[in-house]
Order: C-alpha cells, then structure tokens, then sequence
C-alpha cells in the first residue's frame, strides 16, 4: 500500500498563515500613525542665534543646513540638505549636534501641522445684536 506525502496538520496550516499575515498587520497598522495623531517631523528647524545674519549663515553652513533666513528677532529658518522632508522620527543627532553649539541658543525641528477649515461666519452670542441693524441685515444673508 503507497501512501502519498502526509498532509500539514491544521496547526501547521495555522501557523503558515500566522507567519504570512503577521507583517501585513503590523504594516498596516503602522500606516495608520499619521492618521493617529502622530506627529510628522519635518527638515526644517527654528534656531535662535544671537549675532546677527552673518553668524546664522555660519552655522548653518557648518551643520549641514541653509538658512532660509531671518524669522524675528535672533531667530532663523533652517533646512536640513540630508534629512527626509517627512519622517515619523525626529532627528535627534542633527538636532543635537546643532544644540552643542556654543553660539545656538535654541533650536526645534519642525512638525507638520493638519490644516483644518475654519467656520465662515459665526453669529455672536450678544443677545442684543439683532437690534443692532447696522450690523446685522438679515436680508444680506
């Protein structure tokens, strides 16, 4: 009597697909951190550096960056040349060694923000203001 190739058990089947969908979950929830309310860290950064425009330029230069110029202040625009646009990470060792100079102040990387419409028009809460026809014409509405 031939017996063929004995067939995978049902944990072996449960284990196959285990290993097979695991890192097809593992990156779809990580594609939902954005989404999350995780922050998004941009190349930029604002740098204060007291010495005026020649100084900025300096550092930046020395670090990496260009100074995409005066902000207010002593405060400047950085932008990193080797830094990703977009990342979930911050970059903490440009960061740093940016802060270990001596003539940097302070420094933050950048995070991208969510845009979010605003209401047009709100009407005020004045109980009165519908008496006041000269700012308020309800046929203009």
């Amino acid at each position: 009597m031939a017996s063929g190739p004995p067939s995978p058990s049902v944990g072996r089947r449960l284990k196959l697909l285990e290993l097979l969908l695991g890192p097809l979950l593992v990156l779809l929830v990580s594609g939902l951190g954005p989404a999350l309310g995780q922050k998004v860290y941009t190349n930029t950064w604002a740098v204060h550096i007291p010495g005026g425009q020649e100084e900025a330029d300096r550092i930046a230069s020395k670090h990496g960056f260009i100074n995409h110029g005066h902000v207010f202040g002593d405060y400047y625009h950085f932008r990193h040349r080797t830094v990703a646009k977009r990342s979930l990470s911050d970059h903490r060792g440009t960061h740093v060694r940016l802060l270990r100079d001596p003539k940097v102040t302070w420094a933050e990387q950048q995070v991208s923000k969510r845009r979010k419409k605003r209401e047009a028009f709100v009407e005020p809460l004045d109980p009165k203001f519908r008496d006041q026809w000269y700012l308020y014409n309800s046929n203009h509405r």
